[in-house]
């Protein structure tokens, strides 16, 4: 399973989020077609595989940003919370993988304004993750 695939996998159990965005989970990007808010996006910014001398080590230490996106403040907020209250610290399974821990590194709030000239802007928290799975080894 991809470390992608893993995230989305827990992302998709975890009932506080799935209860606030429905389905409007996506990797990298929001589709132009998607008009309802809120919505959480998932990326992965980077992914160093650990090693050892004799080879690779079997983990996988990556940086997930997740945004959360909506035209309501509150919302954006308490979506950013659920992400950090369900990945926070966490450690188990993510799908068929082995979450050994997620701990959050930085997070930032930002907004963007309408621009057909009413108040639906968007706002924007931020949130990025070390997270580190464990991988089956080459040749393993």
């Amino acid at each position: 399973m991809s470390p992608e695939a893993a995230i989305y996998d827990f992302i998709t159990n975890q009932a506080a989020i799935t209860t606030r965005v429905s389905t409007r989970i996506f990797p990298n990007s929001i589709p132009q077609s998607n008009t309802v808010f809120p919505v959480l996006v998932f990326t992965q910014i980077s992914g160093p595989h650990d090693h050892t001398l004799s080879g690779a080590a079997g983990v996988f230490r990556a940086r997930f940003q997740f945004d959360c996106w909506s035209t309501d403040y509150s919302d954006c907020i308490n979506l950013a919370e659920d992400i950090r209250d369900s990945f926070q610290g966490y450690q188990g399974a993510m799908g068929t993988v082995t979450c050994q821990f997620a701990l959050l590194d930085n997070e930032l709030s930002s907004y963007t304004p309408p621009t057909d000239g009413s108040d639906a802007g968007l706002h924007r928290k931020t949130l990025d993750y070390i997270i580190r799975l464990e991988e089956p080894q080459p040749g393993a």
